[in-house]
C-alpha cells in the first residue's frame, strides 16, 4: 500500500521538476569548471577525466591550478619532468586547455591537461510561483479527517 503511495508521490514530484524545467534560465552569472584530464599508455589508452571544482572566477580557477596532482606530480613539476607544455595560465580561455602536459603526438602518447570550461548559473524563472502552490496542495490532501 505504501509502495502505491509512494509512487503516486514520486510521479507528482516528476511532474513538478518537469514544469520547473520549462522556467530555468541563466541567472547572468557564470562559474568556471576545471577538469583533469589524463592519459598514460601503460593504462591501455584509457583516458580518466577528474572534476576538480566549480570556481567564481577565471582567477580561482587558475590559482587552484597549481595544486592540482597530476600522475608526475603538480603541473609544474610534470612539466619539468615532461619538457613539452601548454600554460595557458596567463591569458586562460573561457573554454579549452588551461595547461597540458605531454601531448597525444609526443614520447609514449602520455599528457596530462586541464581544461577549463565556462559555464552560466542556471535557476528558476519563479522562485515561489506554482511549485509552492503544488506542494500545499499535496499536503492539504494527504491531511487526515478527524
Amino acid at each position: 500500500m505504501s509502495s502505491s503511495k509512494d509512487e503516486i508521490e514520486n510521479a507528482s514530484l516528476v511532474a513538478e521538476w518537469k514544469e520547473q524545467s520549462d522556467q530555468l534560465e541563466p541567472t547572468g552569472s557564470h562559474v568556471f569548471i576545471l577538469t583533469l584530464e589524463t592519459h598514460s599508455h601503460s593504462s591501455d589508452g584509457d583516458e580518466a577525466a577528474e572534476f576538480i571544482g566549480a570556481f567564481n572566477s577565471k582567477a580561482a580557477a587558475v590559482a587552484k591550478s597549481v595544486t592540482v596532482w597530476t600522475p608526475w606530480g603538480t603541473f609544474d613539476e610534470a612539466k619539468e619532468d615532461m619538457g613539452d607544455d601548454k600554460d595557458n595560465r596567463k591569458n586562460p580561455p573561457d573554454n579549452g586547455i588551461l595547461f597540458q602536459v605531454g601531448g597525444e603526438d609526443i614520447g609514449e602518447g602520455d599528457y596530462c591537461r586541464l581544461l577549463i570550461n565556462k559555464q552560466p548559473i542556471v535557476g528558476l524563472t519563479e522562485q515561489l510561483g506554482s511549485s509552492q502552490q503544488n506542494k500545499a496542495k499535496r499536503k492539504k490532501g494527504t491531511k487526515r479527517k478527524k
